[in-house]
Formats: C-alpha cells, structure tokens, sequence
C-alpha cells in the first residue's frame, strides 16, 4: 500500500511476505507498486510542489506542525508496523 495524492492505493507488483524478525514468524503478504505507479507518485509530487512552494514559511511550518501530530498520534502503530517490515 502507499499514499498517493493523499489517498492509500494498494500495489499491483510483486507479493511479499513480511516476517516479524523477533519470532520469525510470518506476518502478512503485501503487494509493492509497481514502476508506473511509482512514476505516477512521483508525477503527483512533481505537480504539488508549484502549490507548495507559493506557501510562506508559516503555512509551510504549519502543515510540517501538523503532520508531526498525527505522527505522533499514531506513533504505536507505526513502531508495530516497521517492526513487521524489518
């Protein structure tokens, strides 16, 4: 799965399993993207950064501000989930 114009989109590429390092045990099988969708993403950020850059440093702050909350706010997820992918 990856994040693509702010919406998850599963993968259509190779299948991998993910294996919890601490048990070795598997985990779950997911789908990574494939080159085009990957240029996709890639077209999509090349598009946003126009609007990006037209913000101030405050506005900009202000997104970065926000992002680090909801990183924050879901930091026990994220620890369980690049755990499962090491």
């Amino acid at each position: 799965m990856a994040y693509i114009e702010g919406r998850e989109v599963d993968g259509h590429g190779a299948v991998r399993q993910l294996v919890d390092p601490a048990t070795g045990r598997f985990t779950r099988e997911v789908r990574d993207c494939t080159p085009e969708q990957v240029a996709g993403a890639v077209r999509s950020a090349r598009a946003a950064q126009g609007e990006w850059s037209a913000l101030t440093a405050g506005e900009r702050a202000r997104v970065l501000l926000r992002l680090a909350d909801l990183l924050e706010s879901r930091s026990g997820d994220i620890v369980a989930i690049e755990v499962e992918e090491s």
